[in-house]
């Protein structure tokens, strides 16, 4: 009895040693960091604290220790990542979001775990603990969420908590490249040290193991020392590794239990609970309960999983692989024949893929694409088809090996990594169509071929698959509408990016009627936005209903990308129309839209063309800045760049930059390696009006010879307009375009009624083009307004340019720093509204706001409305993604010294 009493003391001693190395020696501060970073969050918005550190340096035990001295009312919330093949696609953030809003079998789409998780936090009033852990597994897409949440975190009651393992170098550098976009002011990281040989020596007192024995032999790690408590003979010479002191942990366990551990270890996550009863281990109840009390499982609300990862793959390697595959087999057999509401097809492919079930990953890894897909987990879905595709062959159905074939081939591409194996991938599945006769789908394909070639920047061979599609279209039958549509509204988008707008108008009407025949929305909205873009370009109103069309649909539908192709369309034919206010509103709804949903390929063409916008609006200093923001994001590929890299260039060379050159040359090199004529028409305008400033006539003229073939086929009437103003400025008077096909002012001007251009341009707020056609008055009169409109604009580049010098027959040098006047804000914000939208940025309420700049509560609030009005936003949520997005929006210069006071009475008066 004395012995017994005496175990039952050494083992609870061990477990609570196991506890004061993990929780207490050497880790106070990190706890203490961890419950300022939570006081932190009430007063000055939401933060963030990852946790590095190798594995089995007690990160878990951390955070656990942190949450039990929590009050039981502050709510938490867990979620964790697995080591799968192919990672559970937002894995820890279903966790998360199921303990939060309850589980939705009906609710697995994006947005749920998205917008309305974050709409769900953003409302709450107490502050909330989520934790994360293991990162370093993390999928690629709860990384975008973690963007997308730490982009938000400073309006979030929110202290998010994450751990990632040091020796993972490939799931640290993702998750290193996160945090570089998070802001850094809300970002705290802990790196876990080993313990000392000091606190193992305070651990060592009460033991017979020697401390630094047990120090050399793991390496302060608080894990491998449990683990060496836990030895059932400390006298005996130490294991020479973990890996053999954990097996040797194992093999004293009975046959049934190490059984139980075998079947959880094929499973990252941990069984399912409800799995248990199905594995004919008896009885289940009594082993679950054994291991649990030896500490090597635990029992989650949904699972019955290892403590630690180590514990896992120690059990896992124990197994030989034929021995690995026959649990994966009995697993998978048992999640076939179970239904239970956590069966998910990617849980089906990893025990398929572990027991080599090549039938079984064929038919599930593109249920598990699909889902992956719904999430917006592109790049997970695109992993999914590979397990698939390497056993592609063992299809006996040619048709799907081709659909196989195709779907990894466009889940790849959404992602633009394009490369060899996708284009090869795609001639494949081609092939394979050829030789069952299904042209139709032959079409397809290749139209799908010429938008790779466009990604890829290869104009000519984008052209000849579009042309091998169209050949094609002869023959296949007149109820191919499905194929015909697709195929005929790719075609009339390319033709409208190579400014072909009459062909794109026509072949995007032949797509639009397939479409509506074969009940193909997505087409139907895709052929009205290329339909309506190009008769808009073009002067012709009904482009813009088409436009509208486009978008309505869209916005029903949940076609996020469609509405995003709309709200960058229709801005830039309403800038061509020289109707910039129209435009303005449309493009911040869609960098409203486009922020809200976090599509940030389309929201910096968008940012690109708000910067075409401010070009054309003479406000040349806030185009440079904001072009300059899209073109160093180092995320955006050349061909998104290249709108950007053409405004900030002619805008260098309004402003007369010393680099305007060096600018404009870089401009073209981009465009032509991407072959779009639309760029490459708008620079050849911008070398010539270069020219013209250097009044280098010949080399004008040279030029103009070289463009003489265009016609109205290939460049849109205000190009048109502008190409024959400077044309006209360098003595070449002949206009091969219809005068009706000019818009109005560039008309007069080519008529040579320029005092009446002057006034139209003036009409349109486009002074620079306005003092340009004075300059072409040529009388004194109109030379002296001509320099006083460019100088209010701060045109340096014309003001100093050879050719008005020699107009106006001086040399004198104007300081245009005596004629700037002072640009109102890009959304009219007053200063007092800058001050309190960078409080916003920084996370604090209306209160602290208030205290901050001695103001009333009501004032505050009155401005913070204000702001929100002007920006579009719904909430503070989105003005601060705003800010993110349009950092220029709170000059950097405003220091809080700066800030003009404004009443109380002031706002009441606005108001």
């Amino acid at each position: 009895m004395y012995r017994l009493w005496a175990a039952f003391i050494l083992l609870e001693i061990k477990w609570i040693i196991e506890g004061f190395v993990s929780l207490f020696l050497e880790r106070q501060s990190q706890i203490n960091q961890l419950n300022q970073s939570l006081q932190r969050v009430a007063k000055e918005g939401g933060r963030a604290a990852f946790i590095f550190g190798e594995a089995g340096i007690g990160k878990s035990t951390l955070i656990e220790h942190f949450l039990e001295q929590l009050p039981a009312t502050r709510h938490r919330a867990i979620g964790f990542c697995d080591p799968y093949q192919t990672p559970r696609v937002l894995g820890p953030v279903q966790d998360i979001a199921f303990t939060l809003l309850g589980y939705d079998q009906s609710a697995h789409n994006e947005e749920y775990f998205f917008n309305d998780l974050v709409q769900h936090l953003f409302k709450r009033k107490a502050t909330l603990v989520l934790v994360i852990e293991d990162l370093h597994w993390a999928d690629q897409r709860t990384l975008d969420w973690l963007l997308y949440l730490g982009r938000r975190l400073s309006q979030l009651p929110v202290l998010l908590i994450g751990t990632c393992r040091e020796e993972e170098p490939e799931g640290l550098q993702a998750l290193q490249q996160t945090l570089m976009n998070l802001p850094p002011g809300r970002i705290e990281r802990l790196h876990l040290k080993p313990l000392s040989l000091n606190a193992i020596e305070q651990i060592s007192q009460t033991l017979e193991i020697p401390a630094k024995k047990l120090y050399d032999v793991t390496a302060g790690n608080p894990l491998f020392v449990s683990e060496m408590l836990q030895n059932e003979n400390q006298q005996e010479i130490l294991p020479a590794s973990l890996s053999e002191m954990l097996h040797a942990r194992i093999n004293a366990l009975s046959h049934d239990l190490q059984n139980l551990l075998e079947m959880v270890s094929c499973n990252p996550r941990g069984i399912p609970l409800e799995l248990l009863s199905g594995l004919k281990l008896d009885p289940i109840e009594r082993l679950s309960q054994q291991a649990c009390d030896r500490r090597i499982l635990e029992m989650t609300e949904h699972h019955l999983k290892f403590r630690h990862e180590l514990l896992r793959m120690a059990t896992y390697e124990r197994m030989n692989t034929l021995g690995q595959r026959k649990t994966h087999a009995r697993l998978l057999q048992h999640l076939l024949d179970t239904e239970v509401s956590s069966l998910q097809p990617e849980l089906i492919v990893h025990h398929a893929s572990g027991a080599q079930d090549v039938m079984n990953i064929l038919k599930y890894s593109p249920l598990a694409a699909r889902r992956a897909t719904r999430l917006g987990a592109h790049r997970e879905a695109a992993v999914y088809l590979k397990v698939a595709l390497q056993f592609v062959d063992q299809l006996q159905n040619p048709e799907q090996q081709a659909e196989l074939l195709e779907q990894w081939a466009y889940a790849t591409t959404l992602l633009l990594k394009i490369d060899d194996e996708v284009i090869q991938t795609r001639q494949k599945a081609i092939q394979i169509w050829h030789q069952l006769g299904r042209l139709d789908k032959v079409c397809e394909s290749l139209s799908r071929l010429s938008r790779i070639y466009w990604y890829l920047g290869e104009p000519q061979k984008a052209q000849s698959y579009s042309d091998d599609a169209i050949k094609m279209l002869d023959k296949l039958p007149q109820d191919a509408y499905f194929a015909r549509a697709r195929v005929l509204s790719y075609r009339a988008q390319l033709l409208m990016q190579q400014e072909n707008l009459e062909q794109a108008i026509y072949w995007g009407e032949q797509a639009f009627e397939n479409a509506v025949l074969a009940d193909d929305l997505e087409m139907i909205v895709h052929s009205l936005n290329t339909v309506g873009t190009s008769k808009l370009l073009r002067g012709n109103r009904d482009g813009e209903t088409q436009l509208l069309k486009s978008l309505e649909i869209s916005m029903q539908q949940g076609f996020h990308v469609q509405a995003a192709r709309v709200y960058v369309n229709l801005p830039e034919c309403l800038i061509e129309l020289g109707e910039l206010q129209r435009a303005e509103k449309f493009l911040d709804e869609g960098i409203a839209f486009e922020t809200r949903h976090d599509l940030d390929s389309w929201l910096f063409n968008l940012l690109a063309g708000k910067a075409q916008l401010r070009f054309e609006q003479d406000r040349y200093d806030e185009a440079i800045q904001i072009g300059q923001n899209v073109i160093q994001n180092d995320k955006l590929s050349r061909q998104m760049k290249t709108p950007a890299m053409v405004v900030v260039a002619r805008s260098k060379i309004r402003r007369g930059d010393a680099d305007a050159g060096e600018y404009l040359q870089r401009a073209v090199e981009a465009a032509q390696q991407i072959g779009e004529p639309q760029y490459l028409n708008t620079l050849n305008i911008a070398r010539l009006e270069q020219l013209v400033l250097e009044d280098n006539v010949a080399a004008a003229r040279q030029m103009i010879d070289e463009l003489s073939h265009l016609d109205a086929q290939s460049i849109s009437p205000r190009k048109a307009g502008e190409w024959l103003m400077w044309a006209r400025m360098a003595g070449y008077t002949l206009n091969p375009f219809d005068e009706d096909y000019l818009p109005g002012a560039f008309a007069a001007f080519c008529r040579g009624q320029y005092r009446a251009a002057a006034e139209q341009f003036r009409q349109d707020n486009a002074r620079y083009l306005a003092a340009w056609s004075l300059v072409a008055d040529g009388s004194p009169e109109s030379i002296r307004e001509a320099l006083t409109m460019l100088e209010s604009i701060d045109a340096r580049g014309a003001i100093q340019s050879s050719r008005l010098k020699v107009l106006v027959g001086t040399t004198r040098k104007t300081a245009a720093s005596h004629y700037r006047v002072a640009k109102s804000h890009p959304y009219a914000l007053t200063r007092q509204e800058q001050r309190i939208l960078s409080l916003l940025a920084e996370g604090f309420n209306n209160s602290t706001i208030a205290e901050e700049l001695s103001r009333s509560r009501r004032t505050i609030e009155n401005h913070v409305s204000s702001i929100l009005s002007k920006l579009q936003c719904k909430n503070r949520l989105e003005a601060v993604l705003r800010v993110q997005s349009e950092p220029w929006i709170i000059p950097s210069a405003l220091l809080p010294s700066q800030t003009e006071p404004v009443s109380d009475q002031a706002i009441a008066s606005q108001k």
